[in-house]
């Protein structure tokens, strides 16, 4: 079931980039964001008092400093990285900028190991990265 949902939201993300492309040859990129975030702000507001879980999250949240703490870094990732990748569409297209960005499964695997001392590698997610990282210069190099 995780790839289909995987793969769900990399089908809905292609569609957000290249309708966003679009989108902000009329309108700006944080006029944009705003209402994006505004509606999922919305939407996940009422998923989350239909499913009653505010109550136990929040006051679990407020028990953890460390969890507070890793939510606000969350938070301020989730906040810069759009203002940086709408940006980036903004300037250069959404199809170059999502390839870039296809990179950051890398630094998912930095943080991962740093952070929480995690460590899911293989051979085969290695040399996937490794392809990854080859085509992005490769895209880079060639779109100067």
């Amino acid at each position: 079931m995780w790839l289909w949902l995987s793969f769900g939201a990399a089908v809905l993300w292609g569609l957000d980039y290249a309708i966003t492309g679009q989108v902000l040859k009329k309108i700006s990129f944080p006029t944009l964001i705003s209402i994006e975030l505004l509606c999922g702000f919305l939407v996940m507001l009422v998923i989350t008092l239909v499913t009653k879980s505010w109550k136990a999250d929040f006051s679990t949240i407020l028990s953890s400093r460390s969890l507070f703490i890793l939510i606000a870094i969350i938070t301020v990732s989730f906040a810069v990285a759009n203002l940086l990748i709408t940006a980036s569409i903004q300037q250069k297209g959404a199809s170059i900028a999502s390839i870039i960005e296809i990179s950051y499964p890398f630094f998912v695997v930095i943080f991962t190991g740093l952070i929480f001392k995690e460590n899911d590698l293989n051979a085969a997610t290695m040399i996937g990265g490794v392809l990854v990282f080859l085509g992005v210069s490769v895209i880079y190099l060639f779109n100067k």
